[in-house]
């Protein structure tokens, strides 16, 4: 996904659009799981939180 694409799926997001959010979760998955490790096993309830401050914080976001 370039630039352009981020921005526009982003504006989305930030207006409720849930495909748009879903693709944002998508795009920084690898990254999510990444931080969501305890002793170096993933910890599901860490990804489960992570996404929903996502979730909960994408709407913030301004001047897109």
């Amino acid at each position: 996904m370039n630039d352009k694409e981020f921005v526009e799926i982003l504006r989305k997001a930030v207006i409720g659009d849930l495909y748009s959010i879903n693709v944002i979760i998508d795009e920084y998955e690898k990254l999510i799981l990444k931080h969501s490790k305890i002793k170096g096993v993933v910890d599901e309830d860490c990804v489960s939180e992570i996404k929903l401050k996502i979730i909960k914080n994408i709407s913030k976001f301004k001047g897109l």
